[in-house]
């Protein structure tokens, strides 16, 4: 689909809405973004784009990514990011407008929340798998616990290209039997296993063009009312509160990721206590009720510029 093609489109949409505001929540890093975003501006409609950390560091460090990075954040009213964080890497003046609208959950899948301690003794890892999620580091700290506890199982749900290379990792520290890739999972198989584990953990590690913008995944633990270990990478600090919702740990640090690990595996008062606050905070700031209301007032700071 052409360019002029698709401005062509976007413009007719535009025109027969009637719209005040118009919200790209992808594609303002791209050349049809650009034109969509002069166009607004032409004709005085308010715009917000929506930028991950990932799209931030990967057009900075691309000779064609930087312009358009620079008039993306120039000519779009709002510049919206899904932390704290992604919004530090932002220009000086883009921060200035900035907003932040974390992700949000649907506060239903965590209904049947158990109340009694988990009926398995297992840790258990969601995301894709790749170099950032620090898998890698995940299968080596439970090579240091699993000797202490016989009965420990790390579970880990979903699938990427570093798949093989781990699962040859756990083989090769004949982890293989307690250590299970389930591949990706998706709704009650994957809540399930919220469900049923003893802690939540995803220790990501930032690299040179992508870093952990927040980490839905902790909300999504929360809901079930699991204690989390997260790394202090990028914007998990922001998803889990270090003492209060769980614990954080130095990323690429297989030995505190550990120790992370044993204090609430072998604390069943402290992650009673991390994932009955971590499940209260999901409840009252992260649904998709206060996401909606996030949206509505973003939308709002468009008009009239």
């Amino acid at each position: 689909m052409s360019i002029p093609f698709s401005i062509g489109r976007f413009r007719r949409v535009a025109n027969s809405s009637s719209a005040e505001s118009v919200f790209l929540l992808s594609g303002g890093l791209t050349i049809f973004g650009i034109l969509a975003l002069v166009y607004c501006r032409l004709s005085r409609r308010g715009t917000a784009i929506f930028l991950y950390g990932k799209d931030i560091l990967n057009a900075t460090g691309n000779p064609i990514g930087r312009p358009l990075l620079l008039l993306s954040q120039l000519l779009a009213d709002v510049v919206v990011t899904n932390s704290r964080y992604t919004a530090s890497l932002l220009a000086g003046f883009a921060r200035l407008k900035a907003q932040v609208l974390y992700p949000s959950v649907e506060p239903n899948i965590g209904a049947k929340v158990l109340s009694a301690e988990p009926r398995e003794r297992s840790i258990l890892f969601v995301g894709r798998l790749i170099k950032r999620k620090g898998v890698d580091d995940l299968i080596d700290a439970f090579r240091i616990i699993a000797n202490s506890d016989p009965n420990l199982r790390l579970d880990i749900v979903g699938d990427g290209p570093e798949r093989k290379p781990l699962e040859q990792l756990a083989a090769d520290l004949t982890l293989g039997s307690r250590v299970t890739f389930f591949g990706t999972l998706k709704g009650q198989a994957l809540f399930d296993k919220y469900r049923q584990c003893a802690v939540f953990v995803m220790p990501s590690k930032s690299l040179d063009q992508d870093v952990e913008g927040f980490g839905t995944v902790f909300l999504e633990a929360g809901l079930f009312a699991k204690p989390a270990v997260g790394t202090r990478s990028g914007g998990i600090p922001e998803a889990v509160l270090d003492g209060i919702t769980g614990i954080l740990v130095d990323e690429a640090d297989a030995s505190e990721l550990a120790r992370g690990l044993q204090s609430i595996l072998t604390d069943k008062g402290l992650a009673r206590t991390l994932g009955e606050k971590a499940r209260k905070r999901v409840l009252e700031e992260f649904t998709w009720e206060k996401g909606a209301d996030g949206l509505v007032s973003i939308l709002k700071l468009t008009k009239h510029r």
